[in-house]
């Protein structure tokens, strides 16, 4: 079986799912919302920021600058409130405009199967997946008490991922 996932490339929880799949036998496309190296296990690899995820790198460094023993500057905190802000505000539209190349890496990888380890962004990006494609979707906590109600189109997204879902894991 082909298995395209959708999902951070950097976290520990997609690795231990790349691990576990690829011990099936499976095969597994990657579909990483961050900048991240090609791991072992996955056939193909494919970087889609969604919502302001290439800057991602460069917050932590910049971040990393400014803390001190522990606690950072109320200027850092205010300017991370606003960007997370900003992210729910204009990260929708960051899916929009990578749905072009979504569903033509869709087209061309015929996966049995797309896998999105969590509603935002990845499972709001699979739901643009063609109809017949078969749609897994993980879903998590905070996806619908802390990230959907953001902002409209937080909401919106929401709600179509979870109608396009064809199978839902929760935690």
């Amino acid at each position: 079986m082909h298995i395209l996932l959708i999902a951070d490339g950097r976290s520990p929880i997609t690795r231990r799912w790349i691990a576990t799949v690829r011990a099936l036998n499976h095969r597994i496309s990657l579909v990483s919302s961050y900048p991240y190296e090609r791991p072992t296990q996955v056939e193909d690899l494919y970087i889609l920021p969604l919502a302001f995820s290439g800057l991602a790198a460069r917050q932590r460094q910049s971040e990393s600058g400014f803390a001190a023993e522990g606690s950072r500057p109320r200027l850092v905190t205010a300017s991370k409130q606003t960007f997370l802000r900003l992210r729910y505000l204009l990260g929708p539209l960051s899916v929009g405009a990578a749905v072009p190349r979504f569903r033509r890496l869709v087209a061309s990888l015929r996966a049995d199967l797309i896998h999105a380890l969590r509603v935002p962004f990845e499972g709001m990006l699979a739901s643009y997946a063609p109809p017949g494609t078969p749609l897994a979707v993980s879903i998590w906590g905070n996806d619908l008490t802390l990230h959907a109600p953001t902002s409209p189109g937080m909401t919106r997204l929401t709600r179509r991922a979870l109608a396009r879902a064809d199978g839902l894991l929760s935690d």
